[in-house]
């Protein structure tokens, strides 16, 4: 996998320690892709974004290298057992009052903190026990991928007791499908609301990529 440095957040986690697993209620034995019209180019800063279209339906990590792959939010991504799907994009939010997330330290992030949010679902039959949803959605990028300069927030890590707030009673409760949310920490220059924005996926525990899923064209 490329080396890319990137242009990181105050409050920012390790891939390692992030793992979200988004999941889609679809038929994860499926291997249908297909290419969407709707992002077929864009740019950031002077640099060219991806000239493929975004891919969208079914997609498996076994049978499509999707580490620099864009995905249109809604398609649903299978690796080593686990499906995920983002379902829904918020530019600026704030973080649950009653939970308390930490830094790539481990230290406690403050709760005034302004935050972006993906809303994922997740379906497992993987071996791996997730204790959060950071553990598939790992970071957050404005502009285009392979742009080191772009800039990129790490989510944030939530906390290991179960949470109704996250959505991570259901994975304690191993009740799949689970839906749940991940927050990433908004860095000084960054306007959320202009696209191209990414959300990049990654299976940690099997090391894993799964694609960048455009949540703001």
């Amino acid at each position: 996998m490329p080396a890319v440095t990137r242009k990181l957040a105050t409050y920012a986690v390790p891939l390692a320690a992030v793992g979200l697993v988004l999941a889609g209620c679809g038929d994860s034995g499926g291997s249908s892709v297909e290419e969407s019209g709707a992002a077929t180019s864009y740019s950031e800063g002077g640099t060219s974004g991806p000239t493929e279209p975004a891919l969208t339906g079914q997609l498996d990590c076994a049978s499509t290298d999707l580490y620099a792959k864009t995905i249109d939010m809604g398609a649903t991504v299978t690796c080593a057992g686990w499906t995920v799907r983002i379902t829904d994009f918020k530019a600026e939010t704030s973080l649950p009052s009653d939970v308390t997330f930490t830094d790539q330290f481990f230290q406690p992030v403050d709760p005034d903190t302004p935050v972006a949010a993906v809303t994922l679902e997740l379906d497992t039959t993987g071996d791996s026990n997730p204790a959060g949803y950071s553990y598939f959605a790992s970071r957050l990028i404005q502009g285009n991928f392979a742009d080191s300069s772009a800039p990129t927030t790490d989510a944030l890590v939530e906390p290991n007791e179960p949470s109704a707030a996250t959505g991570s009673d259901c994975l304690a409760d191993k009740k799949y499908p689970c839906t749940g949310i991940v927050y990433f920490p908004i860095i000084d220059g960054m306007d959320l609301t202009e696209g191209p924005v990414l959300v990049q996926l990654a299976n940690l525990p099997n090391a894993s990529p799964m694609g960048n899923v455009l949540v703001v064209p």
